[in-house]
């Protein structure tokens, strides 16, 4: 049977590649527009990988977001895999 060498330097590059940041980026946008008016997003680069947030920004949209859970279920609606996890 062979063995599988993993390159863990290749898994850091493609976590802070330009493609993998636009990815982000493009779900975070469409994210904070799916969840409605108030609802912002922001991305930074990690010591390990790049992330985003998507937050709500307004008094407005904090209420929607505690009372609809707004986020967790725009995101489920989008496939995307949601996690408590910092």
């Amino acid at each position: 049977m062979a063995r599988i060498k993993w390159r863990r330097k290749a898994f850091q590059e493609a976590r802070r590649s330009p493609e993998t940041q636009a990815a982000i980026n493009d779900l975070a946008s469409r994210g904070a527009t799916a969840a409605g008016k108030g609802y912002m997003w922001d991305a930074q680069q990690g010591r390990t990988r790049y992330r985003a947030i998507i937050f709500a920004d307004t008094m407005r949209a904090k209420r929607d977001l505690l009372k609809n859970n707004t986020l967790v279920k725009t995101l489920n609606g989008m496939s995307v895999r949601v996690s408590g996890r910092g």
